[in-house]
């Protein structure tokens, strides 16, 4: 991930927290962005508040287009 989509994130990070994994999963795993046991490790969390932080924490180290 570039250094401007990060600061992107962490400006974000309170509001992403408020966004459902489960609404935002389907297309970052169809872009390759999330494999499948990270998926599965987000998944295995048990709020959506949780699974958000995993979610961004993860993020930065993926590099994507």
């Amino acid at each position: 991930m570039n250094r401007l989509d990060k600061l992107k994130l962490q400006k974000n990070y309170e509001n992403l927290l408020e966004v459902m994994y489960s609404c935002v999963s389907p297309y970052l795993i169809s872009k390759f962005i999330l494999d499948a046991h990270m998926h599965a490790e987000i998944e295995s969390l048990k709020t959506e508040r949780k699974k958000m932080e995993k979610l961004l924490e993860i993020l930065p180290t993926r590099y994507y287009i």
